[in-house]
């Protein structure tokens, strides 16, 4: 269920900082604290692992998304919050000459589930070098030359579309151009699945935020290629491409990681809900607030986790029963997790609504079952057991209006439940057989 998280009305009031954001994503650079001028290696444990003569420029300028407000809604910089240009970026500049311009890594913990998300900012550069073919030219993956999803860019005609490559698989691109010198907001995904060939890469150009992550990527890979096997750790800017393909490009507010609420602005995830029990049946009503767009029950039996919240167990018990909060449509990252007990009795055991009385009454220490009804009434009543089993059937017609009295032919010592099943409505009586 995708949930609204903000009005439109609030959007300029409640512009949101990583500082309030729900939790320190996996990965970020802004490249507040480099100096200005020097090499990408100079700090923040970046290193060149590919080899070439050309460097990557920490400059002055500081980008954020949207570039028209003064409170942009993607800014991960922790120093001057919802503020634009006063803090650092990386420069891409392909005015080099030569074609070996290097690489460079940063490391991260290894993700091999669900999804990871790595946004950040793209401006282009005031030298359109990025041809018709265009390459890519920043990777997610285990190391520069192991990449799990790749951000492509190509120019013409002072427009630009971007792309997107699931592992050594083919180049998908965007239908839509986008101005080269306006700021944008990129994030690539990638999506691990049980199976063979089935991880989806998705590429997202200037989703709408704050907000929930988009139902439709702006381009997708091709899903059938090759999945990636490693686990993910290793973010790759990659300079040593093509002159011609190379981009002039401000990048800046690089971001990786498991869930999209960073991304999106979104409020943090409270899971939370209550339970009512009849029988065996519970229902679980979901009371979860914030950015979440999809939940799953796990019910604590050993079945498979659902967003049903209406459930009938096996065997009268108490379970562990667990809501579980996501960031996305289709429940793969998850937000909050909150756990209560429930307990469920044998079938017919909690009263539900009637129209008789019935109550035990004790002749000799043995139960006997009196039955008040103003009404005729048909009737089914039985003798069960702990475990929810019938031991007996005591009666089962039509009764007419008046008082009834029944007992059980059981000998056997033990707490039982006398269970009168009718049209009228249903009833559970606790009843003590002594020695």
């Amino acid at each position: 269920m995708i949930k609204k998280f903000l009005l439109n009305t609030l959007l300029l009031m409640v512009a949101i900082s990583f500082a309030q954001a729900q939790h320190a994503p996996v990965f970020l650079e802004n490249f507040s604290t480099a100096t200005v001028a020097t090499n990408l290696t100079s700090f923040n444990s970046w290193s060149q692992c590919s080899t070439g003569t050309g460097q990557l420029l920490i400059d002055g300028g500081n980008y954020e998304f949207p570039s028209t407000t003064i409170n942009p809604t993607y800014d991960p910089d922790p120093i001057t919050p919802n503020f634009q240009n006063s803090a650092n970026c990386l420069y891409f500049d392909s005015t080099y000459a030569g074609t070996a311009f290097g690489g460079y890594c940063n490391t991260f913990t290894p993700m091999s589930h669900g999804r990871v998300y790595m946004a950040f900012i793209y401006q282009g550069g005031p030298d359109h070098r990025v041809n018709t073919a265009g390459d890519y030219f920043i990777t997610m993956g285990a190391g520069a030359s192991s990449n799990a999803a790749r951000v492509l860019v190509r120019y013409s005609n002072n427009l630009v579309q971007f792309g997107t490559r699931k592992g050594t698989g083919t180049d998908t691109w965007s239908t839509n151009n986008y101005y080269d010198d306006s700021t944008h907001l990129l994030v690539l995904v990638y999506e691990f699945n049980p199976g063979t060939n089935d991880d989806k890469v998705m590429l997202y150009v200037d989703p709408k935020i704050p907000g929930p992550e988009p139902m439709t990527p702006t381009v997708m890979g091709v899903t059938a290629d090759p999945d990636f096997t490693s686990p993910i750790s290793n973010i790759f800017i990659r300079l040593n491409m093509s002159v011609a393909n190379a981009p002039c490009a401000y990048i800046d507010n690089i971001m990786i990681d498991s869930s999209w609420a960073n991304v999106g602005g979104m409020p943090p995830c409270n899971a939370s809900f209550t339970a009512t029990t009849s029988a065996l049946t519970a229902t679980f009503t979901n009371t979860s607030t914030g950015g979440f767009q999809s939940i799953l029950f796990d019910y604590g039996d050993g079945s498979a986790p659902s967003s049903n919240g209406t459930y009938t167990y096996a065997a009268a018990g108490t379970y562990n029963v667990c809501l579980t909060t996501f960031t996305d449509p289709g429940a793969n990252n998850p937000c909050d997790t909150i756990c209560h007990s429930v307990t469920v009795t044998s079938s017919g055991i909690n009263d539900v609504h009637h129209n008789f009385n019935a109550s035990i009454v004790y002749t000799n220490s043995k139960p006997t079952l009196v039955l008040q009804t103003a009404n005729n009434l048909s009737a089914k009543i039985t003798l069960v057991n702990m475990l929810g089993q019938t031991i007996e059937t005591i009666y089962s017609g039509n009764l007419t209006a008046g008082e009834h009295k029944y007992e059980s032919t059981t000998t056997m010592p033990g707490m039982y439940f006398y269970q009168i099943t009718s049209d009228k409505g249903t009833k559970t009586l606790k009843a003590f057989i002594k020695d």
